[in-house]
């Protein structure tokens, strides 16, 4: 069983020699063709071990190569003292994995890490969003709650005030919010496919699908989250009264 092309210089080639376990090149005939193999992925040559080693027999001696080592799947069907068996039968059973124990090794590497580390950054990121906005709207409040005090002394009712703020605001986050999230749309598109990621149960090659995800819950927390930082910057307006004027609290 073949994935990817022969090893050649016929990429197409129906049979090919191959050094496989003994000191000359051995013949192969590929009877069919993979996306990807176990192990090998999606370039990897699948043979039949006993047929390949009975051969390489007939002009070397096995017993001596250390490298050779052979690999025992089983499903979750399989017995319980399934290494008791084997060792019962003479194969020596050097290391055992489980699927269960690749996902928890996968989890701890750089790509799973470097998906939660991206998480946490946009985290961080609407966080300081919010925090900019309360930020700038405490930096001078006193001068601004004075600007309007005179403005509602001069007869500008409470609701045009409010209004107005509301409109300034608008103008101050829709900008950035519109850019950032199609910034964070483009990098997502450019950093994902380059993570290398894996399909439990699945034998062909993993294939990115980019979806919605939870980018509806991320875009509803920074919209919320801003409407808030707003709404506490309006009920700054409580405090512009006319009492400011008359202490001239700037």
């Amino acid at each position: 069983m073949l994935a990817g092309g022969a090893p050649t210089d016929d990429a197409a080639a129906a049979t090919f020699k191959l050094p496989g376990f003994s000191d000359q090149p051995q013949p192969f005939t590929v009877a069919a063709h993979a996306a990807g193999l176990p192990r090998a992925g999606r370039r990897g040559v699948l043979f039949d071990l006993d047929y390949a080693t009975r051969m390489a027999e007939r002009g070397a001696s096995l017993a001596d190569n250390a490298t050779l080592r052979y690999e025992v799947w089983a499903s979750a069907a399989a017995p319980a003292d399934l290494d008791r068996r084997l060792a019962a039968a003479g194969v020596q059973v050097l290391r055992t994995e489980t699927i269960e124990g690749q996902l928890s090794q996968l989890a701890r590497r750089a790509p799973a890490l470097g998906l939660w580390l991206y998480l946490l950054a946009g985290g961080a990121a609407i966080l300081l969003a919010i925090g900019v906005v309360l930020l700038t709207a405490y930096v001078g409040v006193r001068a601004r709650l004075y600007e309007l005090a005179a403005l509602r002394v001069a007869g500008v009712r409470a609701g045009q005030l409010r209004r107005v703020v509301f409109r300034e605001y608008r103008a101050l986050l829709g900008l950035p919010l519109v850019v950032g999230l199609a910034a964070g749309l483009v990098g997502a598109m450019v950093m994902l496919p380059g993570i290398p990621l894996v399909t439990v149960g699945v034998a062909e090659p993993f294939a990115l699908r980019l979806g919605m995800g939870a980018l509806p819950v991320a875009v509803a927390v920074i919209v919320v989250g801003l409407f808030a930082a707003v709404l506490m910057v309006l009920r700054l307006m409580g405090r512009a009264t006319p009492q400011r004027l008359r202490d001239g609290a700037q």
